[in-house]
């Protein structure tokens, strides 16, 4: 008989989670956790532009963060951006853990993010785990929780079944080449949306007076439904484009967005 969900929880488990912060939450609960467990953090902005393969990926960020600047991706080298996954291919082949747990929020960034681990793992005999993390503070953002909290949501860790693997790696495949946003509706779909889907939101935020891009960044993630979380990367390429476009004033238009004001256009009388 295959071993149980709680009887693989407590062996050598590879946790793969798809941010730095969130690793590091996990990592500092390890200690408390029985068995033998190892983290590896795979950070990118998974519910914007296309994951089929790295250098697709990296001439997509490029060309986005072209008037803001790369620091502000949450990934690890943005001219490599899929180069975790092939280590972590590696890694499996030098080391079989008895188990790989894949953690994720509700969002459509973080189950694009399961998604693609069963993709990339759908060769691979390890069992799979699914640890669901409940948003915290309204928002589906793993590092909103208090590292208790996931230790908690690890206890509560589902085998996922050959057919579930299948699906949703399959799902992966129809989500992968998408160049716009990838966010979940109310009923947990995730959805294919255009990167201009928030605009309005953006807009409705500008501020009459001069104001930093990045309050204006902080006031639409505030705004946001929290079901998925506006990131920095996004707001402030999009933000840049719209001023680039003309629906709010900038100053100055090029350069580091960090050192930009915005403010709302003056209509004419």
């Amino acid at each position: 008989m295959p071993p149980s969900s709680d009887d693989l929880k407590t062996r050598h488990v590879l946790h793969l989670l798809p941010s730095n912060p969130a690793a590091a939450l996990l990592h500092h609960e390890m200690p408390r956790l029985p068995g033998r467990h190892d983290i590896v953090a795979l950070p990118d902005v998974y519910g914007l532009g296309p994951l089929t393969d790295g250098p697709g990926r990296a001439r997509f960020l490029a060309q986005w963060f072209t008037h803001t600047g790369s620091a502000w991706y949450a990934g690890d080298d943005v001219s490599a951006p899929l180069a975790g996954w092939a280590r972590l291919h590696e890694r499996l082949a030098a080391i079989t853990p008895d188990a790989v747990a894949v953690w994720s929020t509700a969002s459509g960034a973080d189950l694009t993010f399961l998604s693609m681990a069963c993709h990339h793992l759908a060769r691979v005999a390890t069992p799979l785990l699914q640890v669901r993390a409940s948003a915290a503070d309204g928002r589906a953002e793993m590092a909103c929780n208090l590292p208790a909290a996931l230790a908690a949501h690890y206890a509560e860790a589902t085998l996922l079944e050959n057919e579930q693997r299948d699906h949703l790696a399959a799902q992966f495949g129809l989500l992968a080449e998408w160049e716009g946003l990838r966010e979940t509706d109310a009923d947990g779909i995730v959805q294919l949306r255009d990167s201009s889907h928030h605009d309005a939101l953006v807009e409705a935020c500008v501020p009459v007076e001069w104001r930093p891009a990045l309050w204006l960044a902080a006031e639409v993630s505030a705004r946001d439904d929290g079901r998925n979380p506006l990131t920095p990367a996004f707001l402030m390429g999009r933000i840049a484009h719209l001023a680039r476009s003309g629906a709010m004033e900038a100053d100055p238009m090029t350069g580091d967005p960090a050192r930009m004001r915005v403010r709302r256009r003056a209509t004419r009388a």
